[in-house]
């Protein structure tokens, strides 16, 4: 699902059921982070900020974000800063969805 306001894309995911499976949330935001990028780069922009997004089975919602020292259209730089922003979450229970954000975009559009 697309989410994201002017002057920013991503993209969410939520979870049939609750996953607590690290494994399984790591893929996710990876092939998140790659559609992601992959839409930066058809729409000739690049952003300086990343951020991800979880909810957890109570609904509790947490944002992590990490702004670049430039911007990037990069896979190699939005997927390990995405995955970095995820090992900062206290998993302490069940996910109900999995989100990332790209923002303060630069270039055609």
């Amino acid at each position: 699902v697309p989410f994201g306001g002017p002057g920013s894309l991503g993209r969410e995911v939520t979870f049939e059921a609750e996953t607590a499976d690290l494994y399984i949330v790591k893929e996710t935001l990876s092939a998140l982070a790659g559609i992601v990028a992959g839409r930066l780069k058809s729409e000739g922009q690049k952003a300086l900020k990343v951020s991800i997004k979880v909810r957890f089975s109570d609904f509790k919602t947490i944002k992590r974000e990490k702004t670049f020292d430039a911007v990037t259209d990069s896979l190699n730089d939005i997927r390990p800063a995405a995955l970095s922003l995820l090992d900062s979450v206290d998993m302490v229970r069940g996910l109900r969805l999995i989100g990332i954000m790209v923002a303060d975009l630069t270039g055609e559009r």
